[in-house]
């Protein structure tokens, strides 16, 4: 869900690229750092941020509030792509999609 004041969600002191990359390893944990910088970049520009390297760098008052909102459209997008990732794991790996289905799973 992102809120229509972003400010309320967003660390005025801490950059703009350093909160998306916070939620990634939040997901993932054992991310180098440079992924997690990579990851970052192009969940800002999934978002459509303009310029996503340098808007990564900009702490959040330095920011228009349509791009304080893309901001924290890309901290979604990247936990989203962590579940998504997970999802298809566990389905290559034989995991039900159906939950109300009984009895072992088909040959």
């Amino acid at each position: 869900m992102v809120f229509q004041e972003p400010m309320t969600s967003l660390n005025p002191v801490i950059r703009a690229g350093a909160q998306i990359e916070e939620a990634i390893r939040a997901h993932q944990p054992q991310l180098r750092a440079n992924e997690a910088k990579r990851r970052t970049i192009e969940a800002l520009r999934r978002a459509a941020v303009p310029e996503p390297e340098i808007r990564a760098e900009q702490f959040p008052h330095q920011l228009s509030g349509g791009l304080r909102q893309r901001v924290m459209i890309a901290m979604a997008l990247a936990a989203a792509a962590d579940r998504r990732r997970a999802d298809n794991r566990a389905r290559r790996h034989g995991a039900r999609t159906n939950p109300g289905s009984a009895g072992p799973p088909p040959p």
